[in-house]
C-alpha cells in the first residue's frame, strides 16, 4: 500500500520542499533545556546558521538544569549575535504542568514580549541539530498549506542513544497504554522483519529457492518505500537499504518502552520520570 501510494511516505501536500512563500515572516524560537550541556551548543549554533532571510531571535528556557547548561549556550554566542539568545530560567512547575510543557509556555510568554511582531514560534528540542534549510522548508510549508501549525522531522545530536530513549518514552503513550496494541505492533513489525532478513539464513535455504527469493523481494520493496524519505532530508539513498534493520530495531524499542512503563519509570528522561501506566498484579 505505501509502494503504490502517490509520493510514498509523503502526501504531496505535505512534501518537505515547499514553493517559497511571497513574503517572509519573522519567527522566534523557543527551546525548553534540562541538563542538556553537552548538546545545546550545536542546537543554538545550528539555529543561528540557519539560511532564513529574516534574523531568528532564540529564547532558551534553562529548565531546572544541574550541568550548566545556561552557561554552555552562553559560550558558544559569537559576540555579533549576543542580541539574538535570550536566556531565561524557569520557574517552579505549577502542579497542572508537565516540565517540558511548563517551560515551552514559559519561553512563549517571553517570546511574545520579546518579539511581538513574530508570526511563528518555532518549538524545538535541545538535542537537535537543524540542517541550514530547516526553518526555510518548515514556513514555506506551513504557508503552501495555508496552516498555523507545522511540523519537520529533524537530526538528534544525542545519536542512538538519544533515539532510543525518546522512542521508548513515547512508544507505549501513543499505543494509548494497551498491551493489546503493543503486542500488535510487535508482532507485525516482527514480521515483516523476519520475511525480509530470515531468508537469508542457510538452514532455509534447502527447503525452496523461492523463499530467499521471496525475503529479497520484501527487502527490496522496503528499501525502495523509505527512499524518499531519507531523500528528503538530505540522506543517500544507500541508507535505505539497512531500512529492515531500523524496523527490527524500532521494534526493540517498543518493546522496551512498554517494559519500562510497566516497572514505573515510564517516560523517565534526564533523572524525572512520568508515567500514567500502573503495574496491576
Amino acid at each position: 500500500m505505501v509502494l503504490l501510494h502517490g509520493g510514498f511516505f509523503w502526501h504531496q501536500d505535505n512534501a518537505p520542499n515547499s514553493a517559497p512563500p511571497t513574503i517572509w515572516l519573522e519567527i522566534v524560537a523557543v527551546i525548553p533545556a534540562h541538563d542538556k550541556a553537552d548538546v545545546i551548543g550545536t542546537a543554538i549554533t545550528s539555529l543561528l546558521n540557519q539560511d532564513y532571510p529574516l534574523p531568528l531571535s532564540i529564547i532558551l528556557v534553562d529548565d531546572g538544569s544541574q550541568d550548566g547548561t545556561a552557561n554552555s549556550a552562553r559560550a558558544i554566542i559569537p559576540a555579533h549575535a549576543t542580541d539574538r539568545l535570550k536566556i531565561i530560567t524557569g520557574a517552579p512547575k505549577l502542579p497542572e504542568w508537565a516540565d517540558k510543557v511548563w517551560a515551552m509556555k514559559q519561553g512563549t510568554v517571553r517570546a511574545v514580549e520579546r518579539r511581538p511582531n513574530a508570526t511563528y514560534i518555532l518549538f524545538t528540542d535541545a538535542d537537535i541539530k537543524h540542517h541550514t534549510s530547516n526553518l526555510r522548508g518548515v514556513a514555506a510549508r506551513a504557508d503552501a498549506n495555508r496552516v498555523d501549525l507545522a511540523s519537520l522531522m529533524v537530526r538528534l545530536c544525542d545519536g542512538l542513544d538519544g533515539v532510543w530513549n525518546i522512542v521508548a518514552r513515547g512508544s507505549f503513550p501513543q499505543l494509548r497504554y494497551s498491551p493489546f496494541l503493543s503486542l500488535g505492533r510487535v508482532l507485525g513489525m516482527s514480521g515483516a522483519v523476519s520475511d525480509a532478513t530470515l531468508g537469508f539464513d542457510p538452514l532455509f535455504f534447502h527447503k525452496s529457492i523461492s523463499t530467499p527469493i521471496f525475503c529479497a523481494a520484501t527487502w527490496v520493496l522496503m528499501a525502495v518505500t523509505a527512499v524518499p524519505t531519507y531523500e528528503s532530508y538530505g540522506q543517500s539513498w544507500r541508507a535505505a537499504l539497512v531500512f529492515p534493520w531500523s524496523a527490527a530495531l524500532f521494534t526493540a524499542m517498543t518493546f522496551y518502552s512498554v517494559w519500562r512503563h510497566w516497572r514505573g519509570r515510564g517516560g523517565g528522561w534526564k533523572g524525572r520520570t512520568y508515567s500514567r501506566y500502573t503495574r496491576k498484579l
